[in-house]
């Protein structure tokens, strides 16, 4: 059987050449061969496409003309939220975005980094800030405290919890559109509603809102191996929750996938989640972003996600709230520092860095930084540094 299979095969195969080559000479198009769509390896996202229906509805963009909640485009309550944030995107994509754009393509591009997974611990749902600066990775991980939410179904995205919770939508993505940062007690009030149970409906509206096509979502958790599964919703204690969302941008057809997972990065957590640190391990290259994270990588009881950091990232862009100047090494880590640095704004003034503002101080290593990001938005100048792992 399997000698006359082959032989099928063979012959089949020299038929489409020679028919090809048949009619190229007599100057007819060559039948194309159906490509095979590309999916990211690993753990298997179902195609689902409701969620991109949801997404574009939440994040008030016209949907295809299947969609269950096209007719609910006409009621006055979306009208108004799509207008809100058409403007809130437009002041992104024409202020914000193209100075952090011009940045990455000189500052953080390469071959070496666009392959890597992009890792963003203490980044909650911030996903516009992460492609940005890491646009191109074929895998993002991001970590939060916060639930992952499910996908609202169409029951939930009723007029009355329209009517309530839009808004509220708007409300949270406003502060990191404008600010570069959620603020973290306004983030909870407004997505435990009737909308979002968690963090996936904001994310999905920052993906469409930037050009992608959701191609499904799904609920996931790790095994013991470190292996991301579907999640078991009948377990009663479930370690390292999350949502795995497939996507493909606009004028590409690789498609992406981000991972959020919520997890405590606290030492007396973090130390005994060996699921998570097993999947950190296996990823094949990592570069890393922090912002904003209300300084926890200077914390001595968040040295081990400090250290997984340093050991496994070849790539660290961050502001001064990530991990302190002190512990990247000249002799491992290459060093360059942006904008300005006196200290920290707010309530965390107290944690000077004498060593950046020295670093500062060499105002011949120090880039300009044409934006600002972090903390103290628009109150005192910005920094940035991007460190790179020497071979």
């Amino acid at each position: 059987m399997a000698r006359v299979y082959l032989q099928f095969r063979a012959s089949a195969t020299i038929t489409v050449i020679g028919l090809t080559l048949w009619m190229t000479a007599c100057g007819q198009k060559a039948p194309e061969v159906a490509k095979k769509e590309e999916k990211p390896a690993g753990f298997a996202v179902p195609a689902n496409p409701y969620a991109d229906d949801a997404a574009r509805f939440l994040a008030g963009m016209p949907g295809r003309a299947e969609s269950p909640l096209k007719k609910r485009e006409d009621e006055k309550q979306w009208k108004a939220h799509a207008a809100g944030f058409d403007a809130a995107f437009a002041r992104w994509a024409t202020v914000r975005q193209p100075p952090i754009s011009a940045f990455q393509a000189s500052e953080l591009s390469g071959a070496e980094i666009e392959s890597a997974t992009a890792f963003y611990p203490f980044g909650g749902p911030d996903v516009v800030h992460l492609l940005t600066f890491y646009p191109k990775n074929p895998l993002y991980i991001m970590v939060g405290l916060e639930p992952p939410g499910t996908l609202p179904t169409e029951k939930r995205l009723s007029s009355a919890a329209l009517e309530a919770q839009l808004p509220e939508v708007r409300r949270t993505l406003f502060d990191v559109l404008g600010k570069s940062f959620f603020i973290t007690k306004e983030m909870d009030k407004q997505l435990r509603g009737q909308v979002t149970d968690g963090l996936l409906p904001i994310m999905l509206v920052q993906l469409v809102r930037s050009g992608a096509k959701i191609v499904g979502t799904a609920p996931i958790m790790l095994d013991p191996k470190g292996t991301v599964v579907a999640r078991d919703e009948s377990l009663k204690d479930q370690v390292n929750r999350g949502v795995a969302i497939d996507y493909v941008m606009k004028a590409q057809t690789k498609p992406q996938r981000i991972y959020f997972f919520s997890i405590n990065l606290g030492d007396s957590r973090f130390a005994i989640n060996e699921s998570f640190k097993a999947f950190l391990a296996q990823q094949t290259g990592i570069v890393s972003m922090f912002k904003s994270t209300s300084y926890m990588p200077h914390r001595a009881d968040f040295s081990a996600i400090r250290e997984q950091v340093l050991q496994r990232s070849t790539a660290v862009v961050q502001d001064d709230s990530g991990i302190p100047y002190k512990y990247y090494d000249a002799a491992k880590w290459n060093r360059q520092v942006y904008g300005q640095y006196s200290k920290p704004y707010g309530s965390f003034r107290n944690l000077v860095q004498p060593d950046l503002q020295k670093a500062f101080a060499d105002k011949a290593s120090v880039k300009p930084l044409a934006f600002n990001i972090g903390y103290g938005f628009n109150r005192i100048p910005s920094n940035l540094l991007v460190a790179r792992k020497k071979p």
